[in-house]
């Protein structure tokens, strides 16, 4: 309650801030000057409210006048009212008086509206006084929600003291029993209440009451309680003259609980009775007029109240429960059970529901339950102590705090009471049929009229026959002859389609032409309404008309004549307009039968017109035109003469073709003899196969019939040279007329070709006077002319398994019209195509197997198989191999795809294609990575072809498919052309080559002196470009090209077990087999491959079989290590150092530099001394690599010069900082350690760089092994504690012999990124309060000595004391 009535008053304030702004309670208030009057009795005029003058129900009117003028629009007023219920109906009805039926109550205007909380329903003249006033009398609106009561009540003192003593419910009447319980002992005696607050009962209740003692002694018998006057009157009998006492507390009055009511009696005739009947120990007292309130709140004991009310609400005034009420016993005067709850009604003037019908339905809907007219009660009784709150206030907050859904906005009526015009809407502006379903009214939409339904109106929609054009009409009007509405709801009416007509008004549906002649729902769908009309100079034209209104202008439609009174289909290809029947373009007819309509091969051979009309030169009695006269062949649409220079170029074709036969056969047998093709061979050839390969590709495009227009559909013609169609060479002036033999011949051709290039290679034999048949090259040429030709040769087979159907049903083979399919010709030719079939698919199969035998011979070493199938394997990378069956079956579905339905085959062309583009794309199977993505290019280009002429061509926009097809054609050619030129200009420069040298090396083992041995090399000039895989190789399957073809020198780190290695061995072989000019550069334990090491080197090096894969045999391996022996060899010496390796360098290079040493530097540069173990190769190079990369950064930032350390060095005096290069062993070495003791020594900083990805991090085990080691027993424990100092740090990785060198320039600005900007502290620094490791005991600190066994290190350990360097260290 307390949180509520903070929320209320935080409310009020905002509202008394509002208050002088307008006195509106909601933000979205509808505001005054927006409000409107209701019209009552003919006259204008607000809302009227007369109040009963209770809290209760004022706050409930004010609650109904917010609703109803702020959230409803109504100008409502309080006019005035009373304090008695009996005073509403006379109002209301617009009776001047509130007690006198008078002439008023039938004439004047009622001013008041609404009453809300009367308690006067129950009296009997109301129903009386509601049929005198007739049509005026007012409407009883029903309860308010909450009941009124009155009777005994408890206050919340008394009830709290009981509880919190004995857990006594004071609510319950039976527990004031006076034989069981002490009620006093909780409430205020009669001892405790000042006399003079109250009055006497002969003042009070025997003179306002007199009858109440008389029931009393009548119900009770209780004699004591009253006495008779002289005159015979009963009265009670008062204590002092002022306290009624009960039977149960007689004896000591003084005692009693007290029970207060007010001036003069209010409801002692029932409690006294009461009392009586439950042996309650009470005495009444009647207060004084205005000490009845603060009298019963200060004693917090029994009164007599009433709810609602608000004047004990604040002090939880609760009802003793009495028996039920008892209405049988009230009649007879017994008042022992509890009084009646009574229904408090709303009241409203009769008529409002034609004026203020929503203000009706607010009052109607308007209810508040019990707890909540508490709840407000004692808000208001809070609010009540700010002398500036009014109930209008009260109202108002509880309004605002309970704006829910549950509580009063359902109360608020919606906008469903519609007016002519007008009809019910749901929420979401749809039209409804109940007033339930609607939200509001809105303006009835034209197809409708505004029809009356119960209290409002709805949008009926206009009967068929019947439209409404205007919105708002209350009814709809007819359809003129000519034009129907057939369905409700019509804005317009409709005319009649094209076939139908009426000559009637108000229709509803049409007359179908030709119904009275024929019932077939086809032959009417043919008629139309339709005249002819003038069109000036250029004559008649038949026009269709809609809206008939008489059947004499039913006639057939476009696309039909008129047979017998019938409308016939025209057939497809013809055109009929005005009963009349022509061809169209590109189909024909026979003259004597006009009806058998037939689809010309191509759109020239028939112009079109009147039947049996065929292009020039053409025999119009073959079918469909397809034929030439005799001695004529076909050019263009035509068919023109054949003549001399026909003949002629047939011959020069003939030669031509035998020409570019031979050229092939030269192309597909050329080889290197050294192990394969060049780059420049392999780009070129490649891009003419695929050329070959698109041109195929869009000559079956082209098959499928699609509308081209030009140009394209001459490019398109121009690829049928592809599938063997020549005709437009003038070839058929020498092709056989019959379709068998024209066939026989056409898939002849290639299989010819074929024979003429054995005989090629057998001509070229003989000449050469070679000692074999050189069948594998036969086999190279043949398998190689196979592919290109492919898709060729099975299309030249697939004609006779394509047939066309023409528009009178008969099937005719596509490519020869005067075959009819199903005949013994068609049967023949398709039988030709069967065994012609078998040689690509057996090609095809042949393939398949081929590439299934790859891994066994593989793992066979076989290269003879590999190199015998190079034309099917040889353009694709190893590892690819599939890839060339994938084409070829991709290939063969391509070829087959015209047998199935248009756009079945363009759309399984389009997905075919595009998963090989993105098959191409992913794999990347070509041994060049240009021929990749012309492969990709060329692919996706004819999936793009293909898509746009199956579903733009012939469409709206028409020229921009044939501009984009045409752009991706000149792409697609001008492409290949590029890579074709790219190829040449290659073989012209093959002798520069992109490396000047190519290391060979293992990489673990020579990793960092390949990369040291590459920087020395580009020291002496950028012409010396050099290839390291780290660095150059993207592709594994591209390292032997790269050596192969595009080096001029091959250096071979011959560090151990590099023979051993299949990549290196492989690298070797590819040199040897190329001619590449090779360099050894041989490590001091390298040996040299003798012949046991040679002849079991399958079973030495077992995966060596893989380089099959790149066309290496095992013979070419053995081969290659003995040639290797015969190399120059430079051999390294024992301890790596910059001497020897710069030596081998000038050998490379034929170049001297200038090495600067440190003795050249002056004393005053800082050092960065670099120490590696001098015995690891590795560790040598990679401080080299790391001193050349940081020297340029320290460059940059600091003065410093790195220094590496070699075998007789000692670490500089003006050593700042220390890269410590990690390695596997490194603690091993004296002079590594002998280093880092000096290191302990200077005042430099010291970052440990990991250059061996095996190094451990130096942990318990290695000072066990220092301990332990009697090389480095003397110095282990200085060293131990410097190890612990330099590890500190966190390392850096640096694997030289495994990064790029971006990796390697990272890594080293990072160290000297370490070094300036978050140095570490000096090794002195950090070993100032160290102590050794627990390994190491005191007397093993006090002698620190090199071991005897290694002269001349004393000098590199250079300490005079060593008790001193200790003591120092430590």
């Amino acid at each position: 309650m307390a949180w509520r009535l903070r929320g209320v008053q935080c409310i009020l304030l905002g509202l008394l801030g509002s208050s002088a702004r307008g006195k509106t309670c909601f933000k979205d208030a509808i505001q005054p000057a927006d409000r409107v009057d209701i019209t009552m009795d003919g006259v204008s005029m607000p809302i009227g409210v007369w109040d009963l003058y209770w809290d209760s129900g004022l706050i409930f009117a004010r609650i109904f006048q917010i609703l109803a003028s702020e959230k409803l629009g109504y100008n409502v007023e309080i006019l005035g009212g009373s304090s008695n219920s009996n005073s509403v109906v006379f109002r209301l009805a617009g009776c001047n008086e509130s007690d006198v039926l008078s002439a008023s109550c039938f004439s004047a205007p009622r001013r008041f509206h609404f009453s809300f909380e009367s308690w006067g329903n129950y009296q009997q003249y109301v129903p009386t006084l509601l049929k005198e006033l007739g049509d005026r009398g007012p409407v009883n609106l029903g309860g308010v929600g909450y009941p009124g009561t009155e009777g005994l009540h408890v206050l919340g003192g008394a009830i709290n003291r009981a509880l919190s003593d004995r857990g006594l419910s004071l609510l319950y009447y039976r527990n004031y029993n006076a034989d069981w319980f002490r009620v006093n002992d909780y409430t205020a005696r009669v001892s405790d209440v000042n006399l003079s607050r109250l009055g006497t009962c002969d003042d009070g209740v025997n003179t306002g009451y007199g009858f109440f003692a008389s029931d009393y002694l009548a119900a009770t018998g209780d004699t004591e309680g009253v006495y008779t006057t002289t005159e015979g009157e009963v009265r009670f009998k008062c204590w002092q003259e002022k306290w009624w006492v009960s039977p149960a507390c007689r004896n000591a009055p003084q005692n009693c609980s007290t029970l207060t009511t007010g001036w003069p009696g209010w409801g002692m005739g029932h409690l006294v009775q009461a009392v009586a009947f439950h042996n309650m120990p009470i005495a009444l007292g009647v207060a004084l007029p205005g000490e009845y309130v603060s009298l019963g709140k200060e004693l917090q004991s029994f009164i007599y109240w009433w709810q609602p009310d608000v004047g004990f609400v604040e002090e939880n005034a609760t009802t003793v429960i009495l028996p039920p009420h008892d209405p049988a016993a009230y009649l007879k005067g017994v008042f022992s059970s509890a009084m009646q709850e009574y229904v408090l009604t709303k009241w409203s003037a009769s008529g409002l529901p034609f004026t203020a019908d929503r203000a009706l339905a607010l009052a109607r809907s308007m209810s508040i339950r019990a707890p909540e007219i508490r709840d407000i009660l004692r808000v208001h009784a809070s609010l009540m102590q700010n002398s500036s709150s009014t109930h209008w206030d009260s109202a108002c907050a509880w309004l605002l705090q309970n704006s829910t859904p549950e509580i009063w906005e359902p109360w608020v009526p919606s906008d469903t009471a519609c007016t002519r015009g007008s009809g019910l809407v749901d929420a979401n502006g749809q039209y409804v049929m109940e007033r339930a379903s609607a939200v509001g009214c809105t303006l009835c939409p034209v197809g409708t009229r505004s029809q009356e339904s119960g209290e409002t109106r709805i949008c009926q929609a206009c009967p068929t026959g019947r439209h409404q054009s205007l919105p708002g009409e209350a009814f709809c009007e007819p359809c003129e002859a000519g034009s129907i509405a057939p369905q409700e709801g019509m804005m317009e009416c409709q005319p009649c389609g094209l076939g139908n007509w009426t000559d009637e008004p108000g229709m509803s549906e049409c007359h179908r032409c030709g119904e009275d002649v024929t019932s077939n729902q086809l032959q009417l769908e043919l008629f139309t309404t339709s005249k002819k009309v003038s069109t000036g100079e250029s004559g008649e034209m038949w026009i269709q008309v809609q809206g008939a209104s008489s059947r004499q202008l039913c006639e057939c439609r476009e696309g039909a004549h008129m047979v017998s009174g019938l409308c016939v289909q025209c057939p497809e290809g013809s055109a009929c307009v005005g009963s009349a029947l022509t061809l169209l373009p590109g189909y024909y007819s026979p003259a004597d039968n006009v009806g058998l309509v037939f689809k010309c091969k191509k759109k020239e051979y028939c112009p079109g017109g009147y039947p049996g009309t065929c292009a020039v030169g053409r025999d119009f009695q073959s079918v469909a035109c397809s034929a030439c006269l005799p001695g004529l062949h076909a050019q263009g649409g035509e068919c023109v003469p054949c003549e001399g220079g026909d003949y002629a170029l047939v011959s020069i074709l003939l030669v031509l073709l035998l020409v570019a036969t031979t050229i092939a056969y030269f192309a597909f047998a050329a080889k290197d003899a050294r192990g394969g093709p060049s780059q420049s061979f392999i780009i070129v050839s490649c891009s003419m196969g695929q050329l070959a390969v698109s041109l195929q590709v869009i000559s079956l495009i082209h098959q499928f019939g699609l509308n081209w227009s030009e140009p394209i559909a001459s490019l398109m013609t121009a690829t049928e040279i592809m599938v063997l169609e020549l005709n437009f060479l003038s070839i058929d002036c020498l092709t056989p007329e019959n379709a068998v033999t024209l066939f026989s011949f056409h898939a002849m051709v290639l299989p010819l070709l074929l024979v003429v290039l054995c005989l090629i290679h057998f001509f070229v034999v003989v000449v050469r006077r070679g000692k074999t048949w050189q069948l594998h090259q036969l086999t190279q040429v043949l398998g190689s002319s196979c592919i290109v030709i492919f898709i060729s040769f099975c299309s030249s087979l697939m004609p006779p398994l394509i047939c066309q159907t023409h528009p009178n049903q008969l099937s005719t083979v596509r490519a020869y019209p005067s075959v009819f399919c199903g005949d013994s010709q068609h049967l023949t030719m398709v039988l030709i195509s069967s065994f012609g079939f078998l040689l690509p698919f057996a090609f095809l199969a042949f393939s398949f197997w081929l590439v299934l035998q790859v891994p066994s011979r593989l793992k066979s070493s076989d290269l003879r198989f590999m190199r015998g199938c190079s034309f099917l394997f040889g353009r694709f990378r190893p590892g690819a191999e599939p890839f060339a069956v994938w084409l070829l079956l991709r290939n063969a579905v391509l070829v087959l795809l015209p047998l199935a339905p248009q756009s079945a085959g363009t759309f399984v062309m389009t997905v075919v294609l595009a998963l090989s583009a993105i098959i191409s794309a992913a794999w990347k199977p070509w041994h060049m990575m240009a021929c990749n993505w012309l492969d990709v290019f060329l692919t996706a280009s004819t999936v793009f072809i293909s898509s746009l002429g199956l579903h733009v061509a012939g469409e709206v926009n028409e020229q921009l498919t044939i501009v984009a097809c045409l752009t991706l054609l000149i792409l697609m050619f001008t492409s290949i052309l590029g890579l074709i030129v790219y190829g040449a200009f290659k073989f012209c420069t093959r002798n520069e080559k992109t490396y000047k040298f190519f290391i060979s090396h293992h990489k673990s083992k020579a990793g960092s002196v390949a990369r040291w041995l590459k920087m020395l090399l580009l020291q002496r000039g950028k012409r010396f470009t050099t290839f390291v895989d780290c660095d150059n190789l993207s592709d594994l399957t591209k390292l032997f090209w790269h050596l192969s073809h595009e080096t001029a020198t091959c250096i071979v780190l011959l560090s151990p077990d590099i023979l051993k290695r299949k990549w290196c061995v492989g690298e070797i072989a590819t040199a040897r087999l190329h001619g590449v000019h090779s360099v050894m550069i041989a490590w001091p334990d390298y040996v040299k491959p003798d012949e046991a090491f040679i002849n079991d080197y399958t079973t030495l090096v077992p995966d060596i079989v893989h380089l099959v894969h790149h066309n290496i045999s095992l013979a070419d391996v053995q081969e290659s290590l003995r040639w290797i022996n015969s190399l120059q060899t430079f051999s390294l010496p024992t301890a790596l150092n910059l001497e020897s390796m710069v030596d081998v360098v000038n050998k490379l290079t034929g170049t001297s530099p200038h090495i600067k040493r440190l003795s050249d530097d002056t004393e005053k540069v800082q050092s960065c001394c670099i120490m590696a173990d001098p015995g690891n190769f590795e560790a040598v190079a990679a401080a080299f690599v790391i001193s050349d990369l940081i020297n340029l950064h320290f460059m940059r930032s600091l003065t410093s010069q790195t220094v590496v350390m070699m075998q007789g060095d000692n670490v500089p005096d003006n050593t700042l900082y220390a890269v410590v290069v990690c390695s596997g062993g490194c603690f091993d070495s004296v002079y590594w350690a002998t280093w880092m003791v000096q290191l302990g020594q200077k005042p430099c900083m010291a970052l440990p760089v990991f250059a061996d990805e095996d190094f451990q991090v130096p942990g318990h085990d290695l000072y066990m092994h220092l301990a332990s080691n009697p090389h480095l027993r003397d110095m282990a424990p200085v060293l131990a504690m410097t190890i612990r100092a330099v590890f500190e740090e966190i390392g850096i990785m640096c694997l030289v012999q495994m990064a790029s060198q971006e990796e390697l320039d990272l890594r080293a600005r990072q160290i000297v990124t370490r070094f300036t900007q978050k140095p570490p502290l000096p090794l002195p620094s950090k070993l100032g309060n160290r102590k050794p490791p627990a390994h190491f005991n005191t007397e093993a600190l006090e002698v620190v000595e090199i071991h005897p066994q290694h002269p001349g290190l004393a000098d590199h350990y250079n300490l005079e004391h060593n008790e001193e360097m200790v003591s120092e260290a430590l």
